[in-house]
């Protein structure tokens, strides 16, 4: 997708977690996990290369291939640690640039809830993001196509177009583009901080989001 200045603002959103209902084997062994979590980094289209920026110094600290797509899951803790670091700098530098992220503890979820899960993610984006998206004139979306089901592609993004135009008034133009985060970094970016968030509850690893000035704009549902 292409990024010009002045294009209003781009929202990069990733998952982490599943969302399977399997609580009795442990997670990581054929259980599911217990928490899902959105994330969504919230950029000016003119500060999008920012973010690409830190991917790029990710995998050259890391001495990674830049021609393999590296996850959260992949990073060693040098590398993470030294991810959530340069995440908290931009949001120094830049005060136009948000964190957002958006945390269900699985095992409180209604049973007549589970049976369609694309429901209960695009209600969850639309939780973190409606907010920030109304104050926009133009928002451009991009979900990674992989969390995202080829059936539903179009069901989200008019359940947040309607959201924003019936139910807050708002006149926010929202384009839509899931696309592979192996050809966004943007994406990439967004995949390792909700690896960060989630490592927070699944795990109990708090060092990460108590990076200094690593501010998330954290909400928590069925807690």
């Amino acid at each position: 997708f292409l990024r010009t200045r002045n294009a209003g603002l781009y929202i990069f959103a990733d998952e982490s977690g599943d969302l399977g209902w399997q609580f009795e084997p442990p997670y990581g062994r054929r259980g599911s996990s217990r928490y899902f979590t959105i994330f969504a980094a919230c950029v000016p289209g003119e500060k999008c290369h920012l973010v690409d920026r830190i991917v790029r110094d990710m995998y050259k600290a890391s001495r990674w291939d830049t021609k393999k797509e590296r996850k959260w899951t992949d990073a060693c803790e040098p590398s993470r640690r030294h991810f959530a670091q340069r995440a908290a700098l931009l949001l120094a530098k830049h005060h136009d640039v948000s964190y957002h992220a958006i945390v269900a503890y699985k095992p409180n979820v209604m049973a007549h809830l589970r049976g369609d899960p694309n429901k209960l993610y695009n209600y969850m984006l639309k939780l973190m993001l409606v907010d920030e998206m109304k104050v926009h004139d133009r928002v451009h979306f991009i979900p990674d196509n992989r969390s995202v089901k080829v059936e539903s592609g179009n069901s989200l993004h008019d359940y947040l177009q309607t959201a924003l135009w019936y139910e807050f008034g708002a006149r926010t133009v929202l384009h839509t583009t899931s696309t592979d985060s192996r050809q966004c970094l943007g994406l990439q970016f967004a995949d390792f901080m909700a690896g960060a968030t989630a490592a927070h509850f699944e795990h109990g690893k708090d060092q990460y989001l108590a990076t200094p000035g690593l501010e998330v704009k954290l909400r928590k549902l069925y807690f």
